[in-house]
């Protein structure tokens, strides 16, 4: 090869000629064929394309439980805005041994890529909130596939990996044709079965105690809890990140451990 650069983790020859290259910093699969000591054709062999068909028991649903009757709960964080909240949740997580999704923005992607490729590198799943946060109701359904396309290629390029084909609609706002065109994109949105609202800030009523209370209120098998890594734009609070774990603690308490969304991924 001498001093010829491949980009891809690794490269074999076939027959003598073609070299598969592996993946490239695109994301595709590269198959390269070199004549004499010439590379004479770079042809990508595969390239990403969408995810996986979504099986027929999700399909029309904005899913907001895990499909189970054990003592679970699932936490999922929307990144959006800021990364104020993201360090202490992570440490969080980590030092209790607790799964979690995250899903991102592809602007927090762009904004945030570090923070995005710690999110992802630290083994939580990250999952695709569109690329701008726009009300699906209110947009075209182009320009729905548009913010997942873009948000899909904004978290790749920050985290060198695909998200998994888990989607949230921003505002949790969506209609059944809105779902209906992201499971044809090959993705299961997923809602929540309780919104912490520490998004809302002290400036929005809330503490740190509310938002703990709000979760352990609403308990229950295949929970999925909503909850947020910036911090309220008004006052600067980071309420989810406070209460988390106290959220862990208590739903261990009684009972629960946690779980990821993997059972909702085609």
């Amino acid at each position: 090869m001498g001093g010829l650069y491949v980009d891809g983790p690794g490269a074999a020859f076939a027959g003598g000629k073609t070299v598969s290259v592996g993946r490239g910093r695109d994301g595709a699969f590269w198959s390269r064929t070199i004549t004499g000591a010439a590379w004479t054709t770079d042809v990508k062999a595969w390239v990403p394309g969408p995810p996986p068909g979504v099986p027929s028991a999700l399909r029309g649903k904005n899913v907001t439980k895990v499909p189970t009757t054990s003592k679970v709960a699932a936490l999922t964080f929307d990144s959006a805005w800021d990364a104020s909240g993201v360090s202490s949740i992570r440490a969080a997580l980590q030092r209790e041994n607790v799964p979690a999704t995250f899903f991102l923005v592809g602007d927090f992607a762009r904004g945030f890529p570090v923070y995005s490729n710690l999110l992802a590198g630290s083994g939580f799943r990250i999952g695709n909130h569109s690329d701008t946060h726009p009300d699906f109701t209110k947009i075209s359904d182009a320009t729905a596939k548009a913010q997942v396309a873009t948000a899909r290629t904004a978290i790749f390029n920050a985290n060198g990996a695909q998200a998994v084909p888990l989607f949230r609609f921003p505002y949790g706002a969506y209609t059944a044709s809105d779902v209906t065109l992201l499971n044809g994109l090959g993705y299961v949105p997923v809602g929540w079965s309780v919104d912490s609202l520490g998004w809302q800030g002290t400036s929005g009523g809330q503490t740190a105690d509310k938002v703990i209370a709000r979760v352990l209120a609403a308990k229950t098998p295949g929970m999925i809890v909503l909850m947020h890594v910036g911090a309220n734009p008004d006052d600067g609070t980071t309420l989810d990140a406070d209460a988390l774990p106290a959220i862990i603690t208590g739903l261990r308490a009684a009972g629960y451990s946690f779980t990821t969304l993997d059972a909702l991924i085609p």
